[in-house]
């Protein structure tokens, strides 16, 4: 009882705490790119799209009037950089930056993909630009593209807490059970016949020693 006495408390203090952290919620809505292939202050926007249906969506990161500059970074051996800005419900926004080797994204055999990595709310992490091999890819020239993936948490196991209560209101009902059934007698109610025993004894030794000192 007092265990579940002492969970029902447990809720009644955090559970308003987390229905305000519920409510204020801030969740990432949309993600907007920026790169250097113009210069370095990232002043082109490349696209921008809802997280929320991101994953799998395939953005062009550079097109056709893009290629000489990418020609020129690849010439000069230079890294590929972006930016992206996430906004929230709230109208907050977090930035993060990713590079990649710019030869990378005309290489044949490998695609790109645009990682956006997430917590257990929802909250974006990082944004990590990549290439992985992959046989099936054709070069376009035209543009190059790159395969938007946000992975999936795989969360661990939950606890199961009314389970468990049950479990510890069980263990008190045995325990209570077992108390109930045990002999409550005193202590001369349970061990009178020993008692008795011990004074027979007791007399029948003192009787034998006057016994055998009269005989003396």
């Amino acid at each position: 009882m007092m265990s579940y006495f002492i969970f029902i408390v447990i809720v009644a203090l955090f559970y308003p705490n987390y229905v305000k952290c519920d409510l204020e919620y801030d969740a990432p809505i949309s993600v907007k790119l920026y790169h250097n292939l113009e210069d370095e202050s990232y002043s082109t926007c490349i696209v921008e799209f809802p997280l929320q249906t991101a994953h799998n969506q395939q953005i062009v990161l550079i097109n056709s009037t893009g290629f000489p500059k990418l020609s020129e970074m690849i010439a000069q051996n230079k890294f590929y950089k972006i930016k992206a800005v996430v906004r929230t419900t709230k109208g907050r926004q977090f930035t993060f930056r990713t590079y990649t080797s710019s030869n990378l994204l005309t290489s044949k055999g490998s695609k790109m993909l645009l990682t956006i990595t997430h917590d257990y709310k929802g909250s974006v992490m990082a944004v990590t630009l990549h290439s992985v091999a992959d046989n099936s890819a054709v070069f376009d020239s035209s543009n190059v593209k790159a395969v938007v993936q946000i992975p999936q948490i795989d969360y661990g196991p939950v606890p199961d807490i009314p389970t468990y209560m049950e479990l510890v209101l069980e263990r008190e009902r045995e325990a209570k059970e077992r108390a109930g059934n045990m002999d409550n007698r005193s202590f001369l109610s349970k061990y009178w016949f020993y008692i008795v025993l011990l004074v027979v004894f007791a007399v029948l030794s003192g009787s034998n020693g006057e016994q055998n000192q009269g005989a003396r």
